[in-house]
């Protein structure tokens, strides 16, 4: 229904209601017969759209808008186009245009963006600088209203690629194509955050490395342990991008915790990288011991699921109470003089009170995402309901892993902990044997997915075994080091420190090469129980350091030295081509001398004529309101007879 329709149906029932109104001859004054005949108007239509409910269409002329953003990317990595050169020839091509048109023109109003959203005046150059490249929204732009259109010129090698959006549908972007003009010399190692080796026993250890190189050159990759070199190798690369995986071979070590600093250099174009690996050397085979008064299924699929492992060995009766890990079942029987590293609670945790069922529904289960979670790819939403027990008051829960809800109070389901001043794991409810296998008939995946819950329960027993034997402090960064953002330290604490003490105090010491103080200060660590921490020091500048750490508040001293350098950020100098593929999907291509687009796009000739209108649908529903012009129709005209003495 378009507004002509509703024209004449309110004329007719305007012409209805007075024809009836006058045609009584009713009222003795001609207001009161317009009021009436008002009033029947408006009862008339609303019965009508009660009735009918009908959608008016409006058709809207495209606004008139006297600005065209010319977004700019300002970040380093634009330094590797030929931006400069092509927003020269777009600004020329413009002045051309507007200045020899006879009709209104728009102008452009340059915007820069990267690591923040700012105007550019002139317009006429700018410093490609920031760290950072993050793609503005629509309403972040210094903008009086919303565009129409869009010129966009970067790179598109985005900080935030996947939230990337004009912020309408009706923007209409076109992009200048960049050719490049040489990448800068990056590399860059992969490293998986630890590996976990045989005492005794040498290692490979795969590391890829990639970047960009300007000319031919030798990649020299070493590996170190305080400062005593290891191992290395080398590997001729031609000039442009480069891939090459290394594969060294590290020497037999004795049991505990080693970290590697990893170095990687290209020595011609004098740029490298410095990562750390830390090694777990382990014992091939853990001992354990089941703890049950009784068989059950559960205990079945935990013996053979630890039947295909070969990490775990069990026990013979003579060394039961020297066993590495202790899986429990009857609580009761637990032997408080076992010499055993840790316990394995199963079932039952103890001092728990009586279980109940609890369903598995929607949101009342959660894994929690956190690192190094064993439990992260179980499909809980697969899950059948399981008997459960919370963890008793003289437990201490460090980790958990996975989280219940019920009435609205939430507890660890499964959890890594501290009982006893022992390490402990609990899994708090019984018949766990069904997550192992009634999933498999919702996710059909085979035979592949069988002890997929028990499995992952040993697993976080020989990760947590793992811990608790190291007997050293390494305090080394998290991945390679960037100036200008937070230092992330990863802290290994020795087994004393865990779980026998609530906390301890970390003592650090950052110094320049020359020996400058920059930090000094003592950092709490609270013992959860694992041996892996992180600590966030302030951003420090470019530059060579090294990182004196010392821990106080257990029975012995442990200390901890490292140098290690802090880079520039690499992301942005890694792009070496534009994403036109991100560019397509927003857009279209245009040459900077495209004179018959920027005239259409800057004049009147065309960019607002040639444009279709825009449709706008109103619905008219029955409502509250429809309902009150109803009665007040109604009740008017009562009123309206009562005053005139009609009734």
């Amino acid at each position: 229904m378009t507004l002509s329709h509703l024209l004449i149906i309110l004329a007719l029932a305007g012409a209805t209601a007075f024809v009836l109104v006058t045609s009584r001859n009713a009222y003795r004054k001609r207001w009161q017969t317009i009021l009436a005949a008002t009033l029947r108007s408006l009862f008339g239509i609303a019965v009508i759209i009660a009735f009918l409910e009908p959608v008016f269409t409006v058709r809207r002329l495209p606004e008139h808008t006297g600005e065209i953003p010319v977004l700019i990317d300002a970040s380093e990595s634009m330094t590797r186009f030929d931006a400069d050169s092509i927003l020269a020839v777009f600004r020329n091509t413009l002045a051309t245009i507007t200045g020899s048109s006879s009709r209104p023109v728009r102008q452009p109003l340059y915007i820069l963006f990267g690591d923040s959203v700012r105007s550019a005046p002139s317009g006429e150059s700018f410093t490609a600088a920031d760290r950072t490249s993050f793609f503005p929204r629509t309403g972040e732009l210094p903008l009086r209203q919303s565009p129409q259109e869009m010129i966009i010129v970067s790179d598109a090698n985005w900080s935030n690629p996947q939230t990337v959006t004009t912020g309408s549908e009706a923007v209409a972007v076109w992009y200048l194509p960049l050719r490049g003009t040489g990448s800068a010399a990056t590399i860059t190692c992969t490293l998986p955050d630890s590996i976990v080796t045989p005492v005794d026993t040498p290692a490979m250890v795969n590391i890829p490395c990639s970047g960009f190189a300007r000319t031919a050159a030798d990649i020299q990759l070493s590996i170190s342990d305080n400062d005593i070199p290891v191992t290395a190798d080398s590997q001729t690369i031609q000039a442009g991008p480069f891939h090459h995986t290394f594969a060294l071979r590290l020497p037999g070590v004795k049991a505990g915790v080693y970290r590697y600093t990893v170095t990687a250099v290209n020595s011609t174009d004098t740029v490298g990288t410095t990562r750390f690996l830390l090694r777990h050397a382990v014992p091939r085979s853990f001992s354990y011991v089941i703890v049950a008064s009784a068989p059950s299924l559960d205990n079945r699929f935990l013996r053979s699921a630890l039947a295909g492992r070969t990490d775990f060995t069990e026990t013979t009766a003579k060394t039961r109470r020297s066993a590495d890990c202790r899986f429990i079942f009857s609580p009761s029987e637990a032997s408080v003089a076992s010499r055993s590293t840790l316990d394995v609670y199963l079932g039952r945790s103890p001092e728990a009170s009586t279980g109940t069922t609890f369903p598995i529904t929607d949101g009342n289960v959660t894994v929690n995402t956190t690192l190094h979670n064993p439990f992260m790819r179980l499909p809980v939403a697969d899950l059948p309901p399981v008997r459960v027990t919370k963890p008793g008051k003289g437990i201490t829960v460090t980790t958990a892993w996975i989280t219940a809800t019920a009435d609205r109070d939430s507890f660890p389901l499964v959890f890594k902990g501290i009982y006893n001043n022992r390490s402990i794991i609990g899994c708090g409810f019984q018949e766990f044997w069904k997550w192992d296998f009634l999933p498999l008939a919702h996710t059909a995946t085979g035979e592949a997915d069988i002890f997929r819950f028990t499995r992952c329960c040993i697993d976080a027993a020989a990760a947590t075994l793992r811990e608790l034997r190291a007997d050293t402090l390494l305090v080394y960064p998290a991945g390679q080091p960037s100036a200008h953002r937070p230092l992330r330290l990863s802290v290994v604490l020795p087994s004393i420190a865990t779980p026998e003490l609530k906390s301890v105090a970390l003592s650090l010491k950052l110094r320049t090469a020359d020996s400058t103080p920059i930090l000094d200060t003592v950092v709490g660590i609270v013992a959860t129980g694992s041996m892996l921490h992180e600590v966030r020091l302030p951003a420090v500048d470019t530059g060579r350091y090294t990182l004196s750490s010392t821990l106080s508040g257990i029975s012995r001293g442990y200390a901890s030295a490292i140098t290690f350098p802090v880079q520039q950020e690499d992301a942005e100098r890694r792009v070496t081509a534009q994403n036109e593929a991100l560019l397509r999907e927003m857009g279209q291509p245009f040459s900077p001398s495209d004179t018959a687009l920027l005239t259409r796009l800057f004049t009147d000739a065309g960019s607002f004529q040639d444009r279709e209108p825009s449709i706008e649908k109103l619905p008219v529903r029955r409502s509250w309101w429809l309902l009150a012009l109803l009665l007040f129709s109604l009740g008017g005209e009562w009123l309206l007879r009562r005053v005139t003495k009609l009734d």
